[in-house]
């Protein structure tokens, strides 16, 4: 009796926390994001946003750090379902001298967290710079990057590439926040 009685609970609560991801105004919380981040002096401009089930979508976005454009996002998908959640940047573009780069495009960062992990953000990336793999410790509050560059990459920004851990091929970084 007593295991029917959690077994309904839990099966409404997940019934509400559906719900309530299915109809909540992701824009406000977007809205949000965006007056914390100009208190750091980033502004997101340009962009148009649509929101269906389960994602919400940021179009033709442009990152701008103290007045500067430093990078041009064709398109950002936020899915989050209740167990896993992803945010999909797409086609970046580079601009100016970011982290004393030269002006690249970057194909995707993908950022993933599941409730199996839950002190873990995955990281993925692939661009003209390489191929990135990494995490984010939420407990350790440590970032573990791991990247294959490119012959663009160890031709024009070995200052990057001094910075970091080589073993075999693979580049390494870890940064304490």
């Amino acid at each position: 009796m007593v295991i029917k009685k959690i077994m309904k609970s839990f099966f409404y609560s997940m019934i509400f926390i559906g719900f309530f991801l299915l109809f909540f105004p992701m824009k406000n919380l977007y809205f949000l994001l965006e007056k914390k981040l100009e208190t750091q002096h980033i502004v997101l401009d340009g962009e148009q946003y649509s929101q269906k089930l389960y994602t919400f979508n940021i179009e033709k976005s442009n990152l701008y750090y103290n007045n500067a454009l430093y990078v041009e996002i064709k398109n950002i998908d936020f899915i989050y379902l209740v167990f896993y959640n992803q945010l999909d940047f797409k086609n970046l573009e580079l601009k100016k001298d970011f982290f004393q780069l030269p002006p690249m495009q970057i194909d995707f960062i993908k950022l993933n967290y599941n409730i199996l992990s839950v002190t873990t953000i995955g990281i993925s990336a692939k661009g003209e710079f390489g191929i990135l793999e990494g995490n984010i410790n939420l407990f350790s509050q440590e970032i573990n990057l791991f990247l294959k560059p490119s012959s663009l990459i160890k031709n024009k920004a070995g200052r990057v590439l001094q910075n970091m851990k080589e073993k075999e091929g693979i580049y390494s970084y870890v940064y304490k926040y």
